[in-house]
Formats: structure tokens, sequence, C-alpha cells
């Protein structure tokens, strides 16, 4: 069965159930008139009394009042929608309650505290986080502007003996077993203040002691529900916030109160309040002593309950929260607050594994049965929890049963549950995922990815009335910081906080919200990573600044492949050698779950020989990847490999030098690690480095809109001496070490620069190429580490086209004969039943393609390397990235199309991609050109390289093919790109920098080349 997939509608809290807010103001149309008539009939002898109370006579405006209710009787009215399902006419009823509750001089009183929290609930429901932590934080200013208001409350009558609490039949055994205690709905409470003559001569607005009848309960419950949404909402940024810290002052104990049940009431109600401002231990201890009282549960014991969960599921227990979670699902069902039960029980389905997650799965469906005709609300959340808790334990076919009811719930005019959709969609997708692991199909990739757009499409694209709203928590506390970043109050942050949130979800977030996971894992987190950038940049730690350059590129780099880079992860694990992944990683992939044990068994096995069966096969693995890297698992971040997180440049040797470029707006980061020490500076104008670029690629023939294509003097020896010293302002700093080696990690415009070139000092005509061998890698990691096991066969395979003679398709033909010849069994692609590139490694070892190669700009995955391939639908740069994942050793691409071959300069983001995705894959070297030369020049270099590459490896071949290209004279008019006025130019050479530096090779460097010479 397919994946249930769940409809997308603009869903969402609105105001337009006019019906239903004309029927409501109707009622208290009466209502109010009937309070009226009571209050005249009555406040003759109310006011008469006169009552004494602390042996104080009140004034002529104080008394008792009889008639209020706080909150208002339609708050109850609005739970009972919101319970329903409809978040529509739920938003409508609070709204209206809200306008019913009770204003004094300060503003809103303690009774819009529930009403405002309910309206934080609709909207985070919703998907308005802003609007709901908009709401909940108006709740808590109201208690914290009321400080001390839980001295008010008559506290000795909280309990009431005389109240009858039976548990409805329709409820299951155990939440009917729940003991509840005998707490009085309603309390007295005094209000207001004893009056002098003097305060009454002066005038103005006061309010005379009086006693009040209010839901002291309710609103206790209110304010802990609205400070656990805020922890929710704002996650690590509710640590040492003021206005939390500020509600926990202000709702302290009352001095000498002594009702053992209003102590419990109270401490439960400050263990969520301590949860919300992160102080985690605390309002865990608080919650294990406040919970149930003496006499049972109370009617904070859910909120409470949830918030254990909530905090459990983020330790290092997280078993812990499954019974947690299941007896606050009972309890909130005997309190008839439904809202909680489908929350607590995600909380569990969070922290369960294929044993324990059956009776997450039963005590779901238990309560989905039980509550159909009682909560829609509730319903709806179990049948997902179930479905997913179903997943993890194997049960497909239940989970799909609980989806298909689920599904017609959602479809429901009357319940708009956004949120809930978004989860199921991500259940669907992992239920998907699991059926084509165990039963592969056709149709694995539309059956996971219709879900999960769906829930993306809540993540990143959710709107209410045609306005983008931020949904996910994770996506909230990120605008915040980078709200911060932007006003440039970066420093307020700490490193930690900016860690948190420039790094991956954590293993936390999985558990406790997997939607919101994944929106984090695929959202940009650049900013924050180049804020603790400057950050380190500010103390000049030139190893810390190393550090986060590798960390930003190698996420750069996985956000190539689905999911972030986790499905890249899973892929890594499963197929690499013991020798790339490093002890520490093996050991923790031979402890890792069933699943990838069993994709790596998989991997590890040959294709079956028919093609059908060895697609079967591909496609099952892939969905397997796919469960993995949806599933609640935390997987290390192995792809591409990173430098040491402390001291990385202990890593190179002294003969070797790295050199990072990061660009930041109008700053460039540079470091140069080498023997342990790593320096740092920065080279400003960085917005116009394009331009010195162009001007660079121009002077040697790049990009010339008209006019000759090769210069008549060596005036880019000028140019690139200029560009050099603005990149290196020190020139000691490498004429000062003996240096054999230098890696560049170039950075945007710096991918276009052709570092060989480059004139060292203005003492000496010696290039940086002559003076260094030249390394490039996408990552400082990448550099330094091998991505695979060297491929045992050598043999190669080719394409070409219409490159070398364009104009003479014989002559075209003969050359790519040449360069076939030019190594043994070179295998020619491109004919009948050729396959795709990313396919070739069962027979070949090498790829070399002479034709052009266009990168997809927009979409670099979708890069296919060679023309014939790009009607293939495994012919992309992302067919490289999946199962089978045996890849070639090395691939050169002698065409490869970028921006300036059309006189511009883009941002070098296809290079990056395309040298980190092949390396991801497991390709060693990649060799590709800036700009497309083609013609006998590139002939020549690609005869040369293929004759070598068999026997002494790209880096050495190519270093040979560059030399001879160097050495050779070339026929003007064997050459396409130059203009035909250049054909009678004699003693033309391959030497002019246009014909060999325009190629780059990216290798990690080899053993060899680690040794000191």
């Amino acid at each position: 069965m397919s994946a249930a997939l769940f409809p997308t509608r603009d869903s969402g809290p609105s105001r337009s159930s006019d019906r239903y807010r004309r029927s409501l103001r109707v009622a208290a149309v009466g209502w109010l008139v009937g309070c009226l008539v009571g209050a005249s009939i009555l406040a003759s002898g109310v006011r008469a009394q006169n009552p004494v109370t602390n042996g104080t006579v009140r004034g002529q405006l104080g008394g008792v009042e009889v008639l209020g209710t706080y909150p208002p009787d339609q708050y109850y009215q609005a739970l009972e929608v919101y319970r329903d399902g409809d978040l529509d006419r739920a938003v409508d009823a609070f709204d209206f309650a809200l306008g019913s509750t009770r204003r004094d001089i300060n503003g809103r009183w303690l009774d819009s505290i529930p009403v405002l929290a309910m309206l934080g609930e609709c909207y985070y429901q919703g998907g308005d986080l802003e609007s709901a932590n908009q709401a909940v934080e108006q709740a808590i200013n109201v208690a914290i502007r009321y400080r001390g208001w839980l001295s008010n409350p008559i506290w000795q009558d909280v309990i009431n003996p005389g109240i009858v609490t039976p548990n409805s039949s329709t409820l299951w055994p155990q939440a009917m077993a729940v003991k509840r205690a005998p707490i009085a709905r309603r309390l007295q409470y005094r209000s207001g203040r004893v009056l002098t003559e003097q305060e009454l001569a002066r005038g103005g607005v006061f309010e005379e002691a009086n006693i009040k009848t209010i839901d002291v309960v309710e609103i206790m419950r209110g304010l802990a529900l609205a400070s656990y949404r805020r922890r929710v909402i704002q996650g690590e940024l509710a640590a040492n916030d003021v206005m939390a810290n500020q509600l926990i002052d202000s709702t302290r104990y009352p001095a000498g109160l002594q009702v053992p049940v209003a102590l419990n009431l109270i401490g439960a109600m400050r263990a969520v309040v301590k949860a919300g401002a992160s102080q985690d231990q605390d309002a865990l201890k608080d919650a294990l002593e406040n919970r149930v009282s003496a006499a049972g549960a109370h009617p904070l014991s859910p909120i409470v309950g949830l918030t254990q969960a909530y905090l459990m599921a983020g330790s290092k227990q997280p078993q812990a929260a499954v019974p947690i979670a299941i007896a606050t699902a009972n309890q909130a069902a005997a309190y008839e607050q439904y809202e909680f039960i489908g929350e607590a029980l995600q909380l569990a389905a969070g922290c369960v594994d294929e044993t324990t997650a059956p009776a997450v799965q039963s005590a779901a469906e238990t309560v989905a049965t039980s509550l159909f005709r009682k909560s829609r609300f509730a319903t709806l959340h179990c049948l997902i929890v179930a479905a997913d808790a179903a997943a993890t334990s194997g049960q497909l076919g239940a989970a799909n049963n609980y989806l298909t009811q689920a599904r017609a719930l959602l479809t429901r005019r009357d319940v708009i549950q956004p949120r809930m959709q978004a989860y199921a969609n991500y259940v669907a997708a992992r239920v998907a995922a699991l059926q084509n692991a165990t039963t592969p199909s056709p149709g694995f990739r539309d059956a996971v990815s219709q879900p999960f757009t769906q829930m993306n499409q809540f993540a990143f694209k959710h709107q209410i009335r045609n306005q983008s709203k931020i949904s996910m928590p994770r996506l909230f506390q990120i605008a915040r910081v980078s709200n911060a970043i932007a006003r440039n109050q970066a420093g307020q942050a700490s490193d930690a906080v900016l860690m948190a949130f420039s790094s991956e979800p954590s293993i936390e977030t999985w558990r406790r919200d997997p939607v919101d996971a994944l929106a984090a894992l695929q959202f940009d987190r650049e900013p924050m990573q180049l804020a603790r950038l400057r950050i380190a940049a500010s103390r000049t730690a030139g190893d810390d600044v190393l550090t986060l350059q590798d960390e930003l590129l190698a996420s750069r780099a996985r956000k190539v492949d689905a999911l972030g880079g986790r499905l890249l992860q899973v892929r890594t694990l499963a197929r690499s050698d013991d020798a790339v992944l490093g002890k520490e990683v093996v050991a923790m992939r031979n402890k890792a779950p069933k699943s990838l044990r069993n994709l790596r068994d998989a991997a590890a096995l040959p294709l079956p020989g028919s093609a059908d069966a060895a697609m079967a096969k591909i496609e099952q693995m892939e969905a397997t990847a796919w469960s993995i890297a949806l599933d609640r698992q935390e997987l290390p971040k192995v792809m591409p490999p990173q430098m040491p997180a402390k001291a990385p440049s202990g890593i190179v040797p002294e003969h070797v030098g790295v050199m990072t470029f990061l660009s930041d707006g109008n700053v460039v980061h540079v470091t140069f690690a080498s023997a342990g020490k790593t320096a740092y500076w920065t080279v400003p104008g960085g917005a116009r480095l394009g331009t010195e670029v162009s001007r660079l690629l121009r002077s040697v023939g790049v990009g010339k809109p008209r006019g000759k294509r090769l210069p008549e003097d060596d005036s880019w020896r000028g140019e690139g001496l200029k560009l050099w010293r603005q990149l290196l302002p020190d020139p000691a700093l490498l004429s000062s070490r003996k240096i054999s080696h230098l890696v560049i990690v170039p950075d945007s415009v710096l991918w276009y620069v052709p570092f060989e070139i480059l004139q060292a000092s203005e003492d000496s005509d010696q290039l940086l190429g002559e003076q260094f061998q030249i390394h490039y890698a996408a990552t400082p990691g990448l550099a330094m580490n091998v991505t695979s096991m060297p491929h045992p066969n050598n043999k190669i395979a080719m394409a070409a086209g219409k490159f070398f003679a364009p104009r003479d398709l014989e002559l075209n033909a003969v050359i790519v004969q040449s360069v076939q010849d030019a190594a043994a069994d070179t295998v020619m692609l491109g004919g009948p039943g050729s396959a795709g590139t990313a396919w070739l490694a069962d027979s070949v070892g090498h790829l070399m393609v002479g034709d052009q190669t266009v990168p997809n700009l927009d979409q670099p995955a979708a890069t296919s390397l060679a023309p014939y391939e790009k009607t293939m639908s495994m012919g992309t740069l992302e067919s490289w990235l999946r199962f089978p994942g045996k890849v070639v050793e090395s691939v050169a691409l002698f065409g490869f199309r970028t921006p300036v071959d059309l006189g511009q300069v883009g941002n070098g983001r296809e290079l990056f991609h395309c040298v980190a995705s092949l390396q991801c894959a497991g390709v060693r070297s990649v060799l590709l050109s800036r700009w497309i030369v083609g013609g006998e020049s590139t002939a020549l270099v690609m005869r040369e390289y293929a004759q070598e590459l068999p026997f002494i490896g790209p880096s050495d071949a190519w270093t040979r093919a560059r030399g001879l290209l160097r050495r050779s004279e070339l026929d003007p008019s064997a050459e396409p790109t130059l203009m035909q006025s250049e054909y009678d130019r004699e003693g033309l050479t391959g030497d002019e920098p246009f014909f060999w530096s325009g190629y780059l090779l990216a290798s990690p460097l080899t053993s060899e080349q680690l040794q000191a010479p």
C-alpha cells in the first residue's frame, strides 16, 4: 500500500466564522441581561451588609461579588470547541472570551491568563508561532504584573470533600482508575485594597477591597501551559530568559501557607514555570514531588506530566519518558484535558525502539477508540502516534490502517489541524520508505517524496490568509538569532547558543518533534556559522577559525544531498571501508541499530546480473537508507570528512601548507595552516574581488567579448601579482617556510582563479605553480582525507563529442580515436546500451569526459557529467551519491563549463558542488576545467593524461600532461576557441596560460606527499 497522503490547504486559525461569532454574541447579550436584572435585585442587600474582613469595615465600593465568573463562561465553551478539532472556530471562541475578561487599572486581569494561553495553543497548532509566542507572553506578563497574587485566594477551601468526581464510563480502565483529588473549581479571592479618606479625597481610579469567586486552579493551569508552550517555541533561547525568571519570582509560595494540596498545586505550576526558564533539574525535582497530591491527581497533573515527559525526552534516559507520557494521557483523560494526550504520547513515540513501541501503539489506539466521539483533536493526534509507533515496531499494515483513519478525519471540513497534518505526512513518508525497504516497488520515490514535500510545505512555506508564517520552533529560534545578528547584536548570544543553532539538530530535537528536526536539518544555517566564525576571528584564534571554515564548507557540501546530507551519512556508513571511517566511527557502526547493519551487509553484496533485479536491489537499499534517515537515530557526520575539532593544524606536515578562503560579505577570511600552527588574516574589499578576478582572466584570454583572445604581452603577470598581494599581504608567511605542497581551498570567485599563474614576488618572475605543487580542495577536510580506498581496476572509460574539431566531424573522430588509443582497453561511452557515468565502477577505474559538461546552477545535483546521459533518469550527479556506492577512482571533465566562458564571474558553487559531491560519493581525484578550451591542445593533454593515468595515478599523470602541453607547439587553426584573425600567429605554444591554467585538480594528499621530502 502506498503511503497515505494528507491534503494540503491554506489552513490555520482564521477569524472567518462569522455565524459562530454572532451566535456567541447573542448568547452573551442574554446572559448580560440576566446578570443586570439579578444585580439590581441583590445590590442593595449586598452593599448594605458592609461585610467585615480581618476586623476592617469595607467602604461602600467593597463587598462580595456574587455574579462574576473568572474566567468567563465563554472560555469553557471555547475549550470544548478547541477539543473538537476546529481551530478556526476555536480562535473565534477564545478571542470572544478574551473580550469578556476583566480589566482593571493595570490592564488585563488574571482571568485572561488561561484565555491567552489557549489562544497561544490555537496559533501553535495552526502554524503561527509568532502569534503563539505573543499570546503566551501576554499571559505571562499578566502574572508578572500581579506579583504575589497567589497569596490572595482563600486556600483553606481548595479541598471540598463533598465534590463528586465520577469518571466517564467511556474511558479506558487505566484512565478510569485515576484517583482525582476533590479540588474545588472556584475559590474566594481577595481583590483590591482598603481605602482611606485621604485616598477617596484624591479621587481617581481605584478598587476597594472585595472578594471575588474565581477559578484559581484553571488560571494556574493556564499559566503553566503558557510557560510550557513558550519553552517549546523558544527552545534553548529560554535559558537565562528575563521574563521566565520574573515569572518564577512572581509565583513564589505565599508566606505561611500550610494547606498541603495548595502547596502541591503551586509546586506543580512552579515546576512547569521553571522548565520554561530551562531550569530543568529543579523542574524535574518539583514535578516529581507535586505531580500528584496525597489526595490524588489534580487538574495540573496532566500539564506537569507533559512537561516531565518533554524534559526526559531530552535527557540521557529518554526511555523514562514513556511511562510518564502514558500516565499523563490517563490523567488528562480523567480530567477531560484531551488536548494533552496526543502530545504526551508523541513524546513517548520518540523515545521507543522496536521492542517498546507496541506499548505506545496500544495506548494511542485505545485513546483514539475511546475518545472518537468526545475529542476529534485527541483522536486524530493519537491515530498518527499509533501509526508512528507501529512503524517503529515494524507493523506496517497497522500503520497504514491508522494513517487511513487519520486521513479521513483530516479531510473533514470541521477538522483543521495543520501541525498534526505535517506530523502525519512525516509518518506517511517513513512508512512508505519502510514498506519499500521490505518490498521494493517502482514508485518508491513518489511514495516517499509526496508526503515529505507536503510536510516541507508546512515547515517552510506555510501561509495563513496569504501571509507567510514561521511554523516550526527551531526555525523560529533561528530567525530570532538571525535577527540579532542582523542588528549587530551577535555578541549578545554566547558561542554555545550559536553553536547549537549552527549545528545539525540534536537527538533531543528528533525525539521531541521529528518534523522540527527535519526542518532544521534542511534550513540554511550559514548565518549562524558565520557569526561563530566572526567571534573566533575577533580573537584571532587561527585554529578555531580553520575549524569553523571546515564546518561551514562541509555543511554546504552536504546540502546537495536530500535531508540536508543526512541520507549521505547513512549511505557512507553503510558502504565505506573501515580504513576510511576511522576507529571511533567503526566502533559506533558495529553497535548501530539492526537496520543499518543489515544495509551494510546488503551493500557489500554484488548486484544481481539481471538489470531489472539489480535496479530493484538498488531501490530497496535506497528505501532502507531513507527509512534510517527519517528515523530518530543519532548519526555521526562522516562525509565529507573534517579536520580535528581541536588543533586541526596539527595534522598538516611542515612541508605542506593549507590555505583556506571563506567569503563573508565584503570580507574574506583566510587561514594558513602548517606544522601545527594556523595564521589568520582578512582580505578587505571582498566585493571587489570579482572585478580583480575578471581582469586577470581577461588578461589571459578568458571571456573576452571581442578582439583577439590571446594576449600580445605578459600583462597577466602584473594582474596576478596584484591579486596575490591582495590575498597574501605578508609574503614572508610562505617564503620563510619550507613548503613544497600548497593546498588551496577556494571560495566564491576564487574558484575561477588559476593560482598556478599568480606571480609570487616582484623580485622574481617565478609563478606559484613553479614554486609549489598546488592542489585544490573543496574543504580542508577533503584535502587531508581520502573518501574511498584505491580502485583495483586501472581501465579508463571515456565519453567524447564534437569537442576537438567541431567544424570537421571526420577530423574530430580521428582525434577521439587517438585519445582512445593512448591507453589500452579504453571503453568508449555514449553508444547504445551505455550505462550512466555513475555506474561504471564494476568494469573501469577512471572516467574521462572530452565534451561539454554544463552544470545545473539551480540544482547542482541534477548536473549530468556527460551529454549522452542527459536523458537518463540515473544520469545525474545525484546518482553518484546513491547506492550501490561503488564509483571510479578518478573523474576528469575537460569541458566543464562555468560562467567565465561567457565573460561573467559567478559564485563558484558549480565547481564547489561538483568536486565535493564526487568526492563525497567516493571519487578520490577530480580534474575539471574552469573554462573550455577544446581543440588539439585539449586532445594533446588528454592523450598524455590517459597514457600515464593507469601507471602513476591522477596527480602525477596530470603534472606530466600539463608539462607536455606547455612545451608543445600548437596550430592556431586547430584551436576552435581562437579567432580567425589569430590563425596566422607564429610560434604559438601551449605555454600560454589560456591553454594550460584553466584546469584544477582536487585530490587529497597521498601518503607519499604527506611524508617529508
